[in-house]
């Protein structure tokens, strides 16, 4: 995870747990003995081609003044009891960092950063960091709602118009899970039921997925001016795990796991990783699907 940085960050801890404590040194690799001050700062940071958001959090801390090539300053920050380790997919990259920024006279700042590694915690009662989750509109319909703990079973609650033009609504194929919360590594059950079984219909799957939604750029002031989301649900690359159906058979039971080094769910600024319970047509090879599907929303914890 790490660029060549202006600064010597150097870690007391290789790996620190959720609430533990974030300790080293800062190192300037060059001259800012002329610098009007720098500062340290603990943030979570997210990335995708064109965009980067930091959060900060707890207080920084400022020297003032110039510092020579070779000057170490000390920093300690607290995690909080909540966070989340990094994870990098394609294109996209969450994780925290320890933030150092250069305040030079009349010149551009230099800034630099050093990733900090983040042990799994204890699983939190409200998940992290869902900022999608919460009145954002950066992914507007792409965001499922955070569905509660325990079993959960798909319900057709549209009608009328809505159904009357939905091309899958009266699709025969139901989905229930036997649990909503899990940790990667972990599995859960899946029960589907066929209204019309019939071993010459289309094949069919279940599984788990996690979607990659990532902002490609924005332009403008306002909060969603230029924003364009980048994503699919089926496309190349989509973490899961897929079992194959038996289309003759009315009620099926499969068991599913979430991969232990797959992503875990996240809605943040610029990134949003989502997991879903799915059953399905088979997608031909090669394609995006947009077929017949059902899904329910999962809560994957680090």
């Amino acid at each position: 995870m790490g660029d060549e940085q202006p600064f010597e960050i150097k870690l007391a801890s290789a790996k620190v747990k959720p609430g533990g404590v974030v300790k080293g040194t800062v190192m300037p690799l060059g001259d800012l003995s002329k610098a009007r001050g720098l500062e340290i700062s603990l943030a979570f940071r997210e990335g995708t081609k064109n965009l980067i958001h930091f959060e900060r959090y707890g207080e920084p801390i400022a020297v003032a003044g110039g510092l020579a090539s070779g000057q170490e300053v000390p920093f300690e920050f607290e995690l909080p009891a909540d966070a989340v380790p990094g994870h990098e997919t394609p294109g996209a990259i969450i994780g925290w960092v320890v933030w150092v920024n250069a305040d030079l006279r009349g010149r551009e700042d230099i800034k630099g950063f050093e990733w900090v590694e983040v042990a799994a915690g204890q699983e939190p009662a409200e998940p992290f960091h869902s900022l999608a989750h919460e009145g954002k509109t950066l992914f507007k319909s792409k965001v499922s709602p955070i569905p509660a703990a325990g079993a959960a079973e798909w319900e057709d609650t549209r009608g009328g118009l809505a159904r009357k033009f939905s091309k899958h609504s009266r699709w025969d194929a139901g989905l229930a899970i036997d649990r909503s919360h899990l940790r990667r590594g972990e599995k859960l059950t899946a029960t589907v039921t066929l209204g019309e079984p019939d071993p010459g219909r289309k094949p069919l799957r279940v599984g788990v997925r996690c979607a990659k939604f990532v902002a490609l750029y924005r332009g403008g002031d306002d909060e969603d001016s230029g924003v364009r989301v980048h994503g699919h649900p089926n496309a190349e690359g989509t973490v899961g795990d897929w079992a194959t159906l038996d289309p003759a058979s009315a009620e099926q039971q499969v068991e599913l796991s979430v991969p232990e080094d797959g992503p875990f769910s996240f809605g943040g600024e610029y990134v949003l990783l989502q997991w879903e319970a799915v059953v399905q047509e088979e997608p031909e090879p090669n394609r995006l699907y947009d077929g017949a599907e059902r899904t329910l929303p999962l809560w994957v914890f680090p």
